[in-house]
């Protein structure tokens, strides 16, 4: 039996409106993006010099600004203005208000669809901590809940490509990532040490255009950096001139904490069991990534004369168009904005609106359901591979109306 896929193909003016933020955007899009600036406690944190944001910026909440922090890249808020206090802000693009609210989902469905593997913690009795070992791939280890750390091996991993770890309850990760890989779990997230890509620099720099490796940190609670000597225990951070593994932590990843915060181990609260030192600065979070935060948590505190973390965060422009297994924009299941190249890989539907992708590759068993009257231009390459038994289906969301898409064919297009 032949198969055929009969593709309306038509020569129109295309006009898509690129400029204004939807809230579909996958959440990595964003060098930073939060729900809510106040903590628990109610409390403004501020940002203020030497913040520097190097990324689009989005918060659904009123953001604190104070003195003279730096925004290259677009910042929009979903209220009418930010919050300021003796405020001098540079902004390389003028601000958007009012802009619309980014989404936040309740659980990582992405991430628990198709893990390998699925960690169990036994409901909260075992405590899981992965090891990320280069091109030896990756060990993890359990050891029960509130004792000392153990090396009991639970399973070892070859070097991951376009894996998903789960883990139902909470996890400590560190190490070194060859491949490409997310860690989600449905507990707190704790980092014991740098989280890095192998080929990093010193403090996790690296040229975006030759760098493979792409790493997720999601939890569905907080991400949480943990007091360990590694990360700068005991005011690490007077040991700037000494090795990096006494002071600062380094982070090469996409985070998301989504339903709480990115923030850091034992403050020096007054409520706080553990006291440190006076000051207790542990360093530098050097970051170069994402951050996605329901609640915006803090990396620095003024308890004990200073306590926490200096931050120098860089943004991985790779997750424009692309992000971490589970975390990327065709995982949301809607498409839209600008791609160099999606591939759509998990058998769902998914909707397609004012979307402008370079190559396209639609694998077997996929829907599209195509919004709106002009919802897609290929610029170059269209790659589907639909078979017998896996059909792609492709319908218009409104069967009333005519839906049209284009394919540009760009000089070295298949």
């Amino acid at each position: 039996m032949h198969k055929t896929i009969r593709l309306l193909l038509i020569s129109i003016t295309f006009v898509l409106l690129f400029g204004q933020m939807t809230n579909a955007e996958h959440l990595p899009y964003y060098h930073y993006v939060t729900n809510i600036e106040r903590t628990v406690q109610d409390e403004i944190i501020w940002f203020w010099t030497p913040d520097t944001m190097k990324g689009p910026f989005h918060s659904n909440d009123y953001v604190g600004i104070r003195w003279s922090p730096r925004f290259y890249g677009r910042f929009s808020t979903s209220q009418d203005r930010y919050l300021e206090y003796q405020a001098n802000p540079y902004f390389e693009y003028e601000p958007i208000f009012n802009a619309p609210p980014v989404e936040f989902p309740g659980r990582l469905d992405n991430l628990r669809r198709r893990p390998f593997p699925w960690v169990p913690s036994q409901n909260g009795r075992k405590m899981t901590w992965i090891k990320m070992l280069g091109e030896q791939g990756i060990d993890i280890y359990q050891y029960p809940h509130g004792t000392p750390r153990a090396d009991s091996l639970f399973e070892h991993l070859p070097v991951p490509d376009d894996q998903i770890i789960f883990v139902d309850g909470d996890v400590e990760v560190e190490g070194t990532l060859f491949g490409t890989l997310t860690i989600g779990c449905s507990g707190n997230m704790y980092l014991l040490d740098d989280c890095v890509y192998d080929g990093a620099s010193r403090v996790g720099g690296f040229e975006e255009d030759e760098m493979p490796h792409m790493l997720g940190l999601a939890s569905e609670r907080n991400v949480i950096i943990k007091n360990t000597i590694q990360n700068g225990r005991n005011n690490g951070g007077d040991n700037w001139d000494g090795p990096m593994n006494r002071h600062s932590i380094i982070i090469t990843a996409a985070i998301v904490a989504l339903n709480e915060s990115f923030t850091f181990e034992q403050q020096n609260n007054d409520w706080d069991r553990y006291q440190g030192p006076e000051p207790d600065e542990r360093g530098y979070i050097f970051l170069k990534g994402s951050v996605a935060q329901y609640r915006r948590g803090y990396v620095h505190h003024w308890n004990h004369q200073g306590t926490g973390y200096g931050k120098d965060y860089d943004y991985d422009n790779r997750f424009r168009r692309d992000g971490p297994p589970g975390l990327g924009p065709a995982e949301i299941g809607v498409v839209e904005g600008i791609h160099d190249r999606i591939e759509l890989r998990v058998r769902r539907t998914y909707q397609i609106r004012n979307a402008s992708i370079g190559t396209f590759i639609i694998s077997p068993g996929v829907e599209l359901e195509l919004i709106g009257q002009q919802p897609l231009v290929v610029r170059d390459s269209l790659i589907m591979r639909g078979t017998e038994d896996l059909p792609i289906r492709i319908r218009t969301g409104n069967p009333e109306n005519r839906t049209l898409f284009r394919v540009e064919r760009g000089a070295q297009s298949y």
